[in-house]
C-alpha cells in the first residue's frame, strides 16, 4: 500500500545555518518517515549523522567524522532527539564524547539515544555478528596496555580513547555497532557511571 502524504510541517530547533534549515518543509506520511527531497536524512524516529556531516563524505571508512558527530551529539541531547548512525565505517580521529558528568557532579543531559543498523553478515555458526554500524580510529597510537584489571577499573587518562561516557548519567540507549581501535587505540569504549541504560550488543576490536 503506498504511503498517504497527511500534511507538511516545520522543522524546529534545527541545526546550525547550512545544515537544516529551520524553515523546511517535510512531509509526514503515514508510516511515519519524514519526506523531502532537501532533508533525505530527517526521518521521525530521529535524526542522522549525514544531516551534520556539512556535505562531507563521512561514510567512506576515511573522511574524519569527529566534528559531525560532535555536532550531532550537541543537538541531540539539547533538544531529546534521537541520534541515527548510518549502516557504514565512519573514520574519528578523538574521543566521542557523550555526558558531561565528573567525579563531583552528575551529568547535566540525560535520555540520549543513539539509533544503529544493527543487523549484519554472521562470520560464522559460532563467530559473533558483524555489525554494519562501524566506528574505526585514525587519531593518536596509544602506548598504553589496559590489559590488567586495575587499568581496566582505572582507566588512565593518558589511554587513547575511541568513546566516553561521562557519567553519573542515566537513560542511556545506544544501539549494535562496533568500536574498531585499528591497532591504534587502548580503549574501544570507556563507561563512566551509567545507570538506567542500554548498550546493546558493543563490540570492540584491537
Amino acid at each position: 500500500m503506498a504511503n498517504w502524504d497527511i500534511g507538511a510541517v516545520n522543522v524546529v530547533n534545527a541545526p546550525a545555518a547550512g545544515e537544516v534549515a529551520a524553515t523546511d518543509k517535510v512531509l509526514v506520511t503515514r508510516n511515519g518517515r519524514l519526506m523531502s527531497g532537501d532533508m533525505p536524512d530527517v526521518e521521525a524516529g530521529g535524526i542522522s549523522l549525514l544531516a551534520f556531516a556539512n556535505g562531507a563524505n563521512i561514510t567512506n571508512g576515511t573522511t574524519d567524522a569527529s566534528d559531525a558527530l560532535d555536532r550531532a551529539t550537541a543537538y541531540c541531547l539539547a533538544n531529546g532527539v534521537p541520534l541515527i548512525l548510518p549502516g557504514a565505517t565512519m573514520a574519528i580521529s578523538r574521543t566521542w564524547n557523550i555526558g558531561d558528568g565528573t567525579n563531583t557532579s552528575r551529568a547535566t543531559v540525560c535520555g540520549f539515544r543513539v539509533i544503529t543498523a544493527g543487523g549484519g553478515v554472521s562470520q560464522g555458526e559460532f563467530g559473533p555478528p558483524v555489525q554494519l554500524t562501524r566506528l574505526l580510529w585514525i587519531g593518536a597510537t596509544g602506548t598504553q596496555n589496559p590489559s590488567a584489571a586495575t587499568d581496566l577499573v582505572n582507566v588512565s587518562t593518558s589511554f587513547v580513547t575511541m568513546v566516553k561516557i561521562n557519567g553519573p548519567i542515566h537513560s542511556l540507549t545506544m544501539g549494535p555497532m562496533v568500536f574498531d581501535c585499528a591497532n591504534k587505540a587502548d580503549v574501544g569504549i570507556e563507561y563512566i557511571h551509567p545507570y538506567m541504560s542500554v548498550f546493546d550488543r558493543p563490540v570492540a576490536t584491537r
